[in-house]
């Protein structure tokens, strides 16, 4: 016996049928939801971090010059440091590079500055510089802590393991800013 058109078994068919489809649809949906939303966390803040990083940093100790050029400013400070310290050294076995100095200094202040700031931001820790009051202030928040943390880790290189590294956070603003000397 085959069910006829308008046979209750027939309906059920259909509507299984179009259930079926409308559970699928949801599903993908709110798993391209959620891949885009954790490729977005992936990438956004980097790229929010790069731009922000353009632009002249809000605490008085940098002088308006933004992180490219602290960064810069360091590297050629520390080079002339260890210029120096190699030229007070000159029977070591091992001449000291700059960017031993200038690199981990970089790669501290990235890591640990930008990711404490991130994640204390998002976790609210406490002594937070700036703690957000809703997504809008997410991203000055996490820049303000960043450039707190950023300080303390600068504070820190006078303490340095090699006292060739020891520098003190002196961001003074090149005579020249258009050739940077």
């Amino acid at each position: 016996m085959t069910p006829t058109p308008n046979s209750p078994r027939t309906i059920f068919e259909v509507i299984a049928r179009f259930i079926r489809k409308a559970i699928r649809f949801i599903f993908k949906t709110i798993g391209a939801a959620a891949l885009a939303a954790i490729i977005l966390a992936i990438l956004l803040p980097p790229a929010a971090f790069a731009i922000r990083s353009t632009q002249p940093m809000n605490n008085p100790l940098f002088n308006g010059l933004n992180f490219f050029q602290i960064i810069q400013l360091r590297d050629s400070q520390y080079k002339l440091s260890v210029a120096r310290y190699n030229a007070a050294h000159p029977n070591t076995k091992y001449q000291i590079q700059p960017e031993v100095c200038s690199w981990s200094e970089v790669a501290r202040s990235i890591t640990v500055s930008a990711l404490l700031a991130q994640v204390c931001t998002l976790a609210k820790c406490s002594g937070l510089l700036v703690v957000p009051t809703s997504l809008k202030t997410y991203p000055a928040a996490i820049w303000a802590n960043f450039e707190y943390n950023l300080i303390d880790e600068f504070n820190r290189a006078p303490y340095q393991p090699a006292a060739v590294c020891r520098l003190p956070p002196i961001f003074l603003l090149p005579e020249n800013p258009s050739t940077g000397e």
